[in-house]
């Protein structure tokens, strides 16, 4: 019996561990330039992303699957960030005409009594050509700064 309970345990944290992910980009920005990193190999449910910069430096920062150079699906969107930052995107879903479910009035009589939401956030699904875009600030000058993004992530 207490073999079973150790190897029920064991299989439970195996799977729970095969599930959760964590990918780790690293990107140089030199001076005046927007530079993309490489694909970034994520697939699944997208918790956060950590993002560690060169101290005394600001960079914009944008994430998500693109097309060329153009952005599809943007799952960080930082500007002029100086320092560094977590992001814990969350998306609302969306109508089939692709209008967001974000809220409904509450209507009392002759006045508006309150917004509801009416649909929950929810962590983004991603994967695809997930890349970041990575601007660097004039106000850098001549110095440039590595940029670390941590994404954490579960399989789906």
């Amino acid at each position: 019996m207490k073999k079973t309970l150790i190897l029920a345990a064991a299989l439970m944290v195996a799977t729970l561990t095969a599930r959760a992910a964590f990918v780790e980009e690293t990107v140089v920005v030199t001076t005046n330039a927007v530079v993309f990193s490489d694909a970034i190999p994520i697939a699944g449910t997208l918790d956060k992303v950590e993002i560690i910069q060169t101290s005394g430096v600001t960079n914009s920062i944008e994430v998500g699957t693109y097309s060329g150079t153009n952005v599809i699906d943007k799952c960080v969107d930082l500007t002029n960030q100086t320092g560094n930052e977590v992001v814990r995107p969350r998306v609302i879903g969306t109508t089939t005409a692709g209008v967001d479910l974000a809220a409904a009035v509450i209507a009392g009589g002759t006045n508006t009594v309150g917004t509801v939401l009416v649909a929950q956030y929810e962590r983004p699904y991603i994967t695809g050509n997930v890349r970041a875009m990575l601007t660097a600030n004039a106000a850098n000058g001549t110095k440039a700064s590595t940029v670390t993004l941590r994404f954490y992530f579960t399989r789906n």
